[in-house]
């Protein structure tokens, strides 16, 4: 279940930084296929509740989730988050974005 996965992730805090963020970066991912964008976002909350330093691969992941779910002011929030956190944009992060604003989350607004 979702609900273990997160138990999961929480219990791990004794483990090192960099295998907790691939867990979460993975988990934040799957959450994508599910269309559980509010999960992904509570996962990304959760790991600065942990003081763990989150990647650009971790937010790619949760802007794929939520433009997955055409969640367009989740993504815009996220692309705004990276900058403010002076995160390296990459690939990635361009092309989670513009895939979101394609599925119409951005001609709604």
């Amino acid at each position: 279940s979702w609900q273990l996965a997160f138990d999961v992730v929480e219990a791990m805090s004794d483990w090192s930084m960099d295998l907790e963020m691939q867990v979460c970066t993975s988990l934040i991912a799957a959450c994508g296929w599910e269309e559980r964008w509010k999960s992904a976002l509570n996962l990304l909350a959760m790991v600065s509740d942990h003081k763990l330093t989150s990647t650009t691969g971790t937010f790619n992941a949760a802007l794929e989730t939520c433009g997955r779910s055409s969640k367009w002011d989740a993504v815009v929030g996220l692309f705004e988050d990276m900058l403010t956190r002076h995160l390296q944009l990459d690939s990635g992060t361009y092309m989670a974005t513009l895939r979101a604003s394609r599925m119409g989350g951005a001609s709604k607004n």
